[in-house]
């Protein structure tokens, strides 16, 4: 027999610490877009805790104390490439995530495959302190004579002409960031994804009038509530953070 959720019909149902702070979403239209980045891999971390069934979780506890009005602009590094960059403490943690879901115990001394975070890549570790530039570029060559043969990764330029089809020369077409930017600002995304993840939690299910008077009264009723709601669901992924993150690293580059 299916979960039954209490179904809620009255703001004043809603979580004191949504209904009471009116200005807990204030910070959003001028923090800077590493902080923006940062609290949204939050929610997406507290999306993947509830499909995990962790109903408890820091990410959650976080968002329900609202330490999103506190700006850190430290939480993403300065510069984030399209295909190089360093790890971050929410990179880390999803990654861990992951690893646990595909091997219950990671230290077995059979596990040694490689991970790949995604198919074509994988994670080193660079010793900084020890090596020169000259040196790291030289251990990196080493590694990836040895690594590509192994996964049978072929970078561009070592793939054979035959081997490429027509269709892979042609360049990706960058994407435009802005306008899902602008909606993470002012689109009450945040704002129904926190509803919506406390539900969840709760075991609640929120109607359509009631969420739409909590988010934003003025601006949705049911049906433009439900369609904001669906949005938001399509933003809470990894591939949503990422896209976020180069965003960030381009804005480095370029200021």
């Amino acid at each position: 027999m299916g979960l039954v959720m209490a179904k809620i019909d009255d703001v004043n149902k809603l979580p004191k610490w949504f209904r009471e702070d009116k200005g807990r979403y204030s910070w959003l239209r001028d923090c800077s877009l590493s902080h923006l980045a940062g609290q949204w891999t939050i929610r997406v971390a507290a999306f993947q805790d509830l499909e995990e069934g962790k109903k408890n979780s820091e990410h959650l506890q976080h968002i329900y104390d609202n330490y999103g009005a506190f700006e850190d602009d430290d939480y993403f590094p300065p510069y984030k490439g399209d295909v190089i960059w360093p790890l971050v403490s929410s990179d880390i943690l999803l990654h861990a995530r992951e690893i646990s879901t595909l091997n219950p115990d990671p230290f077995d001394e059979d596990n040694v495959a490689i991970y790949q975070p995604r198919e074509g890549s994988i994670i080193i570790n660079i010793a900084l302190a020890d090596l020169t530039d000259t040196e790291v570029i030289s251990q990196i060559q080493l590694l990836l004579d040895h690594v590509r043969p192994k996964l049978n990764i072929h970078g561009r330029n070592n793939v054979k002409e035959k081997d490429v089809t027509p269709h892979k020369h042609k360049a990706k077409k960058k994407k435009n960031m802005a306008p899902q930017i602008h909606k993470l600002r002012t689109g009450g995304i945040f704002e129904c994804m926190d509803l919506f993840l406390w539900a969840e939690a709760n075991g609640h299910e929120i109607k359509g009038d009631t969420f739409a008077v909590a988010v934003q009264p003025n601006r949705f009723d049911n049906k433009t509530i439900s369609a904001q709601l669906a949005y938001a669901k399509e933003m809470v992924t990894e591939r949503f953070t990422d896209l976020l993150e180069l965003e960030i690293g381009k804005q480095n580059i370029n200021s």
